[in-house]
């Protein structure tokens, strides 16, 4: 047992379990001692190389009925119905890999959730995810598999991580085909491939006032990483996608394509960036079109 900061800056009695014996001990402590399990605020199941008990998990969670924070991250085969019939009311924060289908009535009890973090769905044969029927209307913060976590992309998000789990996935049609514009969403990260031509565009058309975006590209054996098949070549293209995201404040970029002819040149990525920040194809010439909020590049 321990103190623990939680996401939201509040001390919060903490405990992780990594073994399945750790586990045992702890439903014993607890079951004899049961303050201690309603005391418990944070609770993190890390159990990756072995499969534990499903009595002993479902036994540990009806021992901690005053959780805000859990992680349940397993290693497959995953318990059947390892959820059903638990009832956490100040729940808040879950972050778990299980399969999608086994959430969809764990999520009808448990509305109030404001962050979720996803790992793959697993829905193969399936036309979309299980969870395209939930509802989490005080979700604040969601991140992982694009198709799945597109569903919960509505007004009142204020962060949204969207990865690509595989190579049919396009986070660009995704976002294009949310039917919102999501004014609230601060913080974006997202996958791309190489040679996705409207990033930026994409991005301004889904949540045109983020204000952190981090562009992450998907690595793909099919891509050869040519500097002039990606969108920021288009120096003047992509200075004014970037402009047009009126709010940004900071973008990350991360590639394995160069910037530069050159790569490792640090005075011609320089250059490059200053670039993207001023729109000018050369520092000398022209009027710079400086971005207005924007203070950081990182590539």
């Amino acid at each position: 047992m321990s103190l623990v900061l939680s996401h939201n800056d509040i001390v919060q009695i903490g405990l992780r379990i990594a073994s399945s014996a750790h586990l045992n001990a702890f439903c014993d402590h607890a079951t004899s001692k049961p303050d201690i399990g309603r005391r418990l605020e944070d609770l993190r199941i890390v159990i990756y190389d072995h499969i534990p008990p499903s009595l002993s998990l479902r036994r540990c969670l009806t021992l901690v009925p005053n959780l805000v924070d859990l992680d349940l991250l397993l290693s497959a085969p995953f318990p059947p119905n390892l959820l059903d019939g638990v009832i956490l009311e100040d729940l808040r924060f879950f972050c778990t890999n299980l399969l999608h289908d086994a959430l969809v009535a764990f999520f009808a009890v448990h509305s109030r959730l404001s962050v979720l973090m996803l790992e793959s769905c697993h829905a193969h044969g399936l036309p979309e995810c299980p969870l395209h029927v939930t509802d989490l209307p005080h979700l604040k913060c969601i991140s992982r598999p694009a198709s799945c976590v597109s569903h919960f992309a509505k007004p009142g998000l204020t962060r949204l991580g969207m990865t690509l789990p595989n190579d049919t996935c396009s986070i660009l049609l995704l976002l294009r085909a949310i039917p919102f514009r999501l004014f609230s969403v601060c913080t974006l990260t997202i996958d791309f491939r190489a040679g996705d031509p409207n990033i930026l565009s994409s991005v301004i058309a889904s949540c045109p006032t983020v204000r952190k975006l981090k562009l992450l590209e998907k690595p793909s054996a099919a891509c050869c990483h040519v500097a002039t098949c990606c969108a920021w070549n288009d120096t003047a293209t992509w200075s004014k996608s970037m402009r047009s995201l009126t709010q940004l404040e900071e973008i990350m970029l991360r590639t394995a394509s160069p910037i530069v002819q050159r790569s490792g040149n640090e005075d011609n990525e320089r250059k490059v960036l200053m670039r993207w920040i001023t729109g000018l194809c050369s520092v000398t010439r022209g009027q710079p079109h400086h971005h207005p909020t924007l203070y950081h590049i990182g590539v």
